[in-house]
């Protein structure tokens, strides 16, 4: 794929508007679905998933001149929605819009921890074994895991964070998507390297309180220490993301993990 598809929607505009954006033309060939259906995750094409699906923290951030708003989480960029739906319009569980974060399948919430992973994957296999839009045995989902980001934030808070507990509770909750949800593509996205909120304080007394009261540690460290025990634990969470995908203990024909590394050297753009 050449780059145009980016190139027209950073004409179009900064803030794209929710719902199926103007991407001008596609420039992919859309594949049909596959026939007769796949019946092993290792096939799958984009336009055998029919359900899609988001398990996160949602996070605040800053609107320009106005203040705090509320915001979903990176689920809804992290998942490629729009590009999905120009291979199945008829897509189940894509969230609308900024701020509708439980739209749907879109578990994600404000101020969650790795820790909320299984009470998320829970109401996830509820929500869609009770949806009579999905056929739960046989449609494809795409599920999409961002958690870790509330952890580094206040890891200074809470002695009980640590990289061992994140990759205990990111399992835990991989349990229950494994033995509940049948054929299943889960995306595990590394955690942001948080580290980055240092550079967002702007001395405005909303903006400072915002990050001060959701990401404590990152943003406002105490001391060397803090700071240096940050970023060893935001490679340790990254490389633990890593080895539970290369694990195999979630690959089968019916599901699989894989990891997507876009925050691995993240840094943070300044204009």
């Amino acid at each position: 794929m050449d780059g145009s598809w980016f190139k027209a929607m950073l004409e179009e505009q900064k803030e794209q508007e929710p719902g199926h954006r103007n991407l001008r033309q596609f420039p992919c060939t859309v594949l049909s679905p596959s026939s007769p259906a796949p019946t092993s995750v290792h096939q799958l094409r984009p336009s055998d998933i029919n359900v899609v699906a988001g398990i996160g923290d949602s996070f605040t951030e800053e609107e320009e001149e106005a203040g705090v708003r509320s915001t979903c989480s990176l689920i809804t960029e992290a998942i490629p929605i729009d590009i999905l739906r120009e291979y199945n319009d008829d897509l189940i569980g894509a969230a609308e819009g900024v701020g509708n974060c439980n739209d749907y399948f879109d578990m994600s919430q404000i101020a969650q921890y790795s820790s909320d992973f299984v009470d998320q994957a829970d109401r996830l296999v509820e929500d869609l074994q009770n949806d009579p839009d999905v056929d739960f045995e046989n449609d494809w989902k795409v599920i999409t895991v961002l958690l870790g980001v509330l952890d580094l934030c206040n890891f200074c808070l809470y002695p009980e964070i640590t990289p061992d507990s994140y990759i205990a509770n990111m399992r835990a909750g991989l349990d229950v998507l494994f033995n509940n949800i049948p054929r299943a593509f889960v995306n595990l996205v590394q955690v942001l390297p948080v580290i980055y909120t240092q550079t967002l304080q702007t001395g405005r007394f909303v903006s400072d309180l915002v990050l001060g009261s959701f990401c404590t540690c990152a943003a406002f460290p105490e001391t060397a220490e803090v700071n240096m025990t940050l970023l060893n634990y935001t490679v340790e969470f990254q490389q633990g993301i890593l080895d539970i995908a290369a694990s195999g203990d979630y690959d089968s024909d019916n599901f699989t993990v894989v990891v997507q590394r876009f925050f691995e050297n993240f840094t943070l753009p300044y204009e």
